[in-house]
């Protein structure tokens, strides 16, 4: 399934303003030195690791969102 900007709208809306942004980004495939890495449901089926995003960007003629795990 392919979300669109008004999924995430809709999903950020709920979210504080000083809510951080992660970026699901298994550990396993190795990282930049220094990210801080956050894994949920550590031990079950549904492990993921997570590092903060570092930056955001967009595409509009071809209407896409970018989210960064580097600067």
């Amino acid at each position: 399934m392919q979300y669109t900007v008004k999924d995430l709208k809709r999903i950020i809306e709920k979210l504080p303003d000083d809510a951080k942004i992660w970026l699901e980004y298994p550990a396993r495939y190795g990282i930049i030195n220094g990210a801080k890495i956050i894994t949920l449901g550590e031990g079950s089926a549904d492990e993921a690791d997570f590092i903060e995003c570092l930056s955001l960007g967009y595409d509009n003629e071809f209407s896409d969102l970018y989210i960064y795990h580097h600067y």
